[in-house]
């Protein structure tokens, strides 16, 4: 699977033509990408027929055959339907539009629209802190997550965190427990989020049985605090899924539709009594999925979003075809927010086959 890159002709070929200027959306649209521009078959047919004229002849030779796209059918559906791009979790768009325009459109989906005013690392950065028992981060007032948490330049729609051992800390708090996992993901959640979203944001949570079953009645209450309190967290709306699986979840990771994050111990990154405090040695990474985007440096990080997420979903089907089939949560095999067909909607995971 590639990354989606729909372009106007003339911005493609700016970013092309200034391939120093634009080094890392050359090597993503080169190496990483099926790029769509806005034209014709016949004008593409003419273009191309042009050999050593065309900009666009020069990228396939760059790219050793693979040839841009002519897609002129989807800009004109998108021109009459906006939302076309809510079924495309992984793209970026370059549109000749106004900067008003272009930030509405950002804002309203989520997803990465540009003009000619045209961002070259917006995709291909990098952040990482280690956290030490004890450590605390406080950064004027903003605390715990919120200090830790790179300047967010980016919006998105959706997001997926697998984390094993999410929920398997309880803490008595005044004779009230409080989980670990709970709070964290919180907390998580209010650093992470866009502010403003135009669509429904899609999140889904993946866990396990670790260490101990979980009763169903302590699973309910888990969610529906976990649930109450993000819906709370900002204006637009917001859908949590939660699965409990034993299959295929092993990373502490976090996948949205431009970054990763991966806690080496897992999400319970902060203590309970004091959130700006870090409650276990911990290694907190972000990327960008393309901070790596030049072949001689390895796999990008959008290769890892592409090889786990359809192991994450192998996971929740094996799980949710056992529920299905029992038409109840069993000991190990538990999900909620899902309707009655028990389908899940996150958009990215649905993204995958």
């Amino acid at each position: 699977m590639k990354f989606e890159v729909y372009s106007d002709k003339e911005i493609l070929e700016e970013i092309l033509l200034e391939s120093s200027k634009y080094q890392n959306w050359n090597n993503i649209l080169k190496h990483h990408s099926d790029v769509y521009v806005n034209m014709s078959q016949t004008d593409y047919d003419s273009e191309i027929a042009l050999a050593d004229e065309s900009i666009l002849f020069q990228y396939l030779q760059d790219t050793g055959g693979k040839e841009p796209i002519p897609n002129e059918q989807f800009f004109v559906d998108f021109e009459a339907d906006n939302n076309i791009v809510e079924g495309k979790p992984l793209s970026a768009f370059f549109l000749n539009k106004g900067d008003a325009e272009i930030n509405s459109l950002k804002e309203h989906f989520g997803l990465l629209f540009q003009n000619e005013k045209i961002d070259d690392k917006i995709i291909s950065n990098k952040f990482q802190k280690n956290c030490n028992k004890n450590d605390i981060y406080n950064n004027s007032g903003s605390i715990g997550w919120k200090a830790i948490m790179p300047t967010q330049t980016l919006g998105y729609n959706s997001l997926i965190i697998t984390d094993p051992h999410l929920f398997n800390n309880d803490k008595n708090v005044n004779g009230v427990f409080v989980n670990y996992g709970v709070e964290n993901i919180i907390l998580f959640l209010d650093a992470i989020l866009p502010l403003q979203l135009g669509v429904e944001f899609h999140l889904l949570i993946v866990s396990s049985r670790q260490n101990g079953g979980f009763s169903e009645a302590k699973m309910q209450s888990i969610f529906h605090d976990l649930n109450t309190r993000i819906i709370a967290l900002r204006g637009y709306s917001i859908t949590t899924e939660l699965v409990i699986t034993p299959n295929s979840i092993h990373r502490r990771s976090s996948f949205s539709n431009y970054h990763l994050i991966n806690c080496d111990k897992g999400f319970k990154l902060f203590s309970i009594d004091d959130p700006s405090r870090v409650n276990d040695d911990n290694s907190f990474k972000y990327w960008n999925i393309f901070e790596i985007n030049l072949q001689a440096h390895g796999d990008s990080q959008f290769k890892e979003l592409v090889d786990e997420v359809p192991k994450i979903k192998a996971g929740i089907r094996s799980a949710i075809n056992t529920i299905n089939g029992m038409k109840r949560n069993l000991e190990d095999k538990k999900c909620y927010g899902l309707p009655p067909d028990y389908s899940i909607k996150n958009r990215l995971i649905n993204h995958f086959p």
